[in-house]
């Protein structure tokens, strides 16, 4: 896998310890530069909060102020949207990573 020097921007090879160009320390930067993924956990309560968000919109509260069901699935949409926000956030804090 090729990676660019943070120092002079000459492609270099991810396991290379340092720059070829310049001598910028590669290997320590590499590791720091790694995303850490989202848990399984707050991935399923991401996905629980959506669909149970979406489910009561859509039976409960939409039938009152959107009488198109176009409308009120394209509302439920993005309440669905906000409840996975809101349980990626709750998930996050739960996991204890």
């Amino acid at each position: 896998m090729a990676m660019k020097c943070m120092n002079c921007h000459m492609v270099c090879a991810a396991d290379d310890p340092a720059c070829i160009f310049c001598g910028y320390k590669i290997s320590d930067t590499s590791a720091a530069l790694k995303k850490e993924g989202m848990s399984k956990k707050s991935k399923t309560t991401a996905v629980l909060f959506m669909v149970v968000g979406s489910v009561i919109f859509n039976t409960m509260i939409g039938p009152a102020y959107f009488h198109n069901s176009g409308e009120r699935f394209l509302a439920a949409g993005a309440v669905g949207a906000v409840c996975a926000v809101m349980g990626m956030i709750v998930g996050n804090l739960l996991s204890s990573d």
